[in-house]
């Protein structure tokens, strides 16, 4: 995979998604950024290898669409960590900070929804080896 140099900060609230990979690599966990400007390394065809891998993903994703809430959902606002995607149920699994419990659960069209606002932007880890 190409390495994609992390964008500098731009709006000063909070953490970018390039330095999540800074972040990351600061506890010794190598990753790469990756959005549409690759296709072959995002999207859903992506995310499953990654998962089947053993590869970690972080997205950057709108949270009201995720959350099904009233506020803007033009662009993408939040991270979370995809840990699953059931093809036969049309279900994408999330460890999302902003929910009260592990393994949220959204249906896929929501999910693509929501990322698609952060140009199906993740982080990945390296894979292992």
């Amino acid at each position: 995979m190409p390495r994609r140099r992390p964008e500098p900060r731009q709006r000063h609230r909070g953490i970018e998604l390039g330095d999540t990979v800074v972040l990351l690599a600061h506890y010794g966990i190598t990753s790469l950024m990756t959005d549409t400007t690759h296709p072959d390394q995002t999207g859903l065809p992506a995310l499953q290898r990654y998962l089947t891998d053993n590869r970690k993903i972080i997205a950057w994703v709108n949270s009201a669409v995720i959350w099904n809430s009233d506020d803007q959902r033009s662009t993408a606002d939040h991270f979370l960590v995809v840990t699953g995607i059931d093809t036969n149920n049309e279900i994408v699994h999330l460890n999302d900070p902003g929910a009260d419990h592990a393994d949220e659960q959204v249906a896929v069209t929501a999910f693509t929804a929501a990322w698609r606002t952060g140009g199906d932007s993740i982080v990945v880890t390296a894979a292992a080896g």
